[in-house]
C-alpha cells in the first residue's frame, strides 16, 4: 500500500470513527432521522439533493409511488423500501424504456431482484467475500473499480457500509474481491435498472468517503441517460403505493392458465370414461415407471457433482465488464458452443448505424422522408469517402459495405432480439461484422467515436 493511499484511508477511518462511533450497526434503517431528505446530519440525504442540483438534475421526493403517473423519461430511485414493490408495474415501466436505481441491502426489494435474476445474500458479520476493509472493519469494505463503465468514470475506490452481496451470471460493475457484486447494471426491454447492495451509499456522511460522491454523480447521470436537465423521482423507506403502470393482464399467462384448465378438464373427462378395472391397470404401469425414475434419482449410476461446483465453474469464467457490450457478451457467452451472438450484434448495429448515417447526413430525416436503401447508401459512401482510392479498391469496399448493411438490416433492435427466435449469429459472424464496421468507420474518420461509444453507450 502506498503512503498516499494509507493517509487517505486513515483520513476516512478517522472520519467514520468520529461520526459513527466505530460502526453503523446492521444497516441504516428508514426510521427516525435516517434517510431524512432535508437533514444535514450524517445519516440524512440532503447531500444527495445538493449533488443533484449541481448536475442540473431535479431530484423530487415522494411519499407515494403512483405507478399510473410514471413517465419513462423520468427515472426512479428507490432506497431501502420497507414493503415489496409492484413488480409487474416496475417491469412494464422498464420494458417501455424506464430507468430505475434500487439501493437496498436488507429491505423488501427481494421479489424485484428475483425478477432480474439477481440473488441477494445477507452476510453475517465478518463474512463478506472480500479482503480489504476500511480501518480493518469487516463491515466497511473498500471496493476498487476495474474496467470501463459509465458508472465508474472518475471512480477509483468506493467504501460500502454493511452491504449485502448480489449474484448474477453476468459480471458486476463493482464486485467484491472474492465473489459476488456490490453494483450491477441490468437491462430489461428498452429500460435499465442499476442495483446496489447498500442502501446507505447516498447518505450524507458516506458521500464524503472515497469516491462515493463521484459514484452518486455518475449514477444520476446514468439513469438520466446523460440527458440533462433531468427529473428523477425518489422513494425512500415506507412510502405508499397506488395505481398500476401499463396493462396488468398478461395475454400469454391468461392463455396458459386457460390451456392448463382445459387440459385438467380433459383429463377428468378421460378418467371418467375409463372403466375402473382398466384405470387401475394403467395407474399401476405409471406407478411402476415412476418408481424406476425415482430409484435412479436417489441412487444415481455415478457420483453426482455438487450444484455449487457448477456455479463456481461459471463464475470463474466470467470477467469484470469493460462496457455494456462486453457485459452482454459475457452474460450470454457462458458455455459457448453454438452460442447465439444475436444480442451483441444488435448492440453493435445500433452504435454503427447511427455513426455511419450521421456521417452521410442520412440520420435525421424530414418527416415522411424515406431512408436511402443499401445500394443508394453504398453509392453515397463511395462518392464521399472512396474517391481518392483506386477503382478496384473502391469497388471492393463498396461491395463489402452493401453486404454489411444488408446483413445489419435483418438484425432486430437490441430490445427485440429475444422476440425474434429465427435470428442467429455465430462468434465468427460477430467478429466478421465487427471487422467490417471498423474498416468502414476508419475510412470515415469515425473510429475514435466508435471506441468512445462502445465504452459509454447506454
Amino acid at each position: 500500500m502506498t503512503h498516499a493511499l494509507a493517509r487517505r484511508l486513515l483520513g476516512w477511518a478517522c472520519a467514520l470513527a468520529i461520526v459513527l462511533g466505530g460502526a453503523l450497526g446492521a444497516s441504516a434503517q428508514s426510521e427516525g432521522g435516517d434517510y431524512d431528505v432535508e437533514s444535514d446530519d450524517w445519516n440524512g440525504l440532503n447531500g444527495l439533493f445538493v449533488l443533484a442540483r449541481s448536475l442540473d438534475v431535479e431530484l423530487v421526493f415522494h411519499d407515494t409511488l403512483d405507478y399510473a403517473e410514471l413517465k419513462t423519461e423520468e427515472p426512479l430511485i428507490v432506497l431501502y423500501p420497507s414493503q415489496g414493490l409492484d413488480v409487474g408495474s416496475v417491469e412494464r415501466y422498464m420494458l417501455e424504456g424506464g430507468r430505475v436505481l434500487v439501493a437496498d441491502d436488507f429491505g423488501a426489494s427481494g421479489e424485484l431482484l428475483e425478477r432480474l435474476d439477481l440473488s441477494r445474500v445477507e452476510p453475517v458479520r465478518g463474512t463478506l467475500p472480500h479482503d480489504e476493509f476500511l480501518n480493518n472493519n469487516p463491515a466497511l469494505p473498500i471496493v476498487r473499480s476495474s474496467g470501463v463503465h459509465g458508472l465508474l468514470e472518475g471512480v477509483d475506490v468506493v467504501v460500502a457500509n454493511h452491504p449485502s452481496v448480489l449474484y448474477n451470471v453476468g459480471g458486476p460493475v463493482l464486485g467484491f474481491s472474492a465473489d459476488g457484486g456490490l453494483v450491477y447494471d441490468m437491462n430489461l426491454g428498452k429500460g435499465k435498472v442499476v442495483v446496489m447492495g447498500d442502501s446507505s451509499m447516498f447518505i450524507n456522511h458516506m458521500l464524503t468517503i472515497g469516491d462515493n460522491a463521484q459514484l452518486a454523480r455518475n449514477s444520476l447521470r446514468y439513469v438520466c441517460s446523460d440527458k440533462l436537465p433531468c427529473r428523477v423521482h425518489l422513494y425512500v423507506g415506507a412510502f405508499e403505493q397506488s395505481g398500476t403502470f401499463g396493462a396488468p393482464d398478461d395475454p400469454l399467462s391468461k392463455s396458459l392458465t386457460e390451456s392448463v384448465s382445459s387440459f385438467n378438464d380433459a383429463i377428468a373427462s378421460l378418467l371418467d370414461s375409463i372403466p375402473a378395472e382398466a384405470l387401475m391397470y394403467y395407474l399401476g404401469i405409471l406407478f411402476a415407471g415412476g418408481l424406476v425414475v425415482y430409484l435412479f434419482t436417489i441412487f444415481p449410476a455415478r457420483a453426482t457433482r455438487p450444484y455449487s461446483a457448477y456455479l463456481s465453474d461459471v463464475r470463474e469464467r466470467l470477467n469484470a465488464p469493460q462496457s455494456e457490450f462486453d457485459w452482454n457478451l459475457a452474460r450470454f457467452d457462458v458455455n459457448a458452443g453454438g452460442m447465439n451472438h444475436a444480442l451483441p450484434v444488435a448492440i453493435l448495429k445500433q452504435i454503427f448505424e447511427e455513426i455511419f448515417l450521421r456521417g452521410l447526413d442520412a440520420w435525421e430525416l424530414e418527416e415522411g422522408e424515406p431512408r436511402p436503401d443499401v445500394q443508394a447508401l453504398g453509392d453515397l459512401f463511395a462518392r464521399r469517402y472512396l474517391d481518392m482510392h483506386d477503382a478496384d479498391r473502391a469497388r471492393r469496399v463498396r461491395g463489402q459495405l452493401v453486404e454489411l448493411l444488408a446483413t445489419l438490416a435483418r438484425v432486430p433492435t437490441r430490445h427485440k432480439v429475444f422476440l425474434d427466435s429465427d435470428v442467429y449469429f455465430s462468434e465468427r459472424d460477430l467478429l466478421k461484422i465487427h471487422e467490417r464496421c471498423i474498416e468502414v468507420l476508419e475510412l470515415m474518420g469515425q473510429r475514435e467515436e466508435y471506441e468512445r461509444r462502445t465504452r459509454t453507450d447506454t
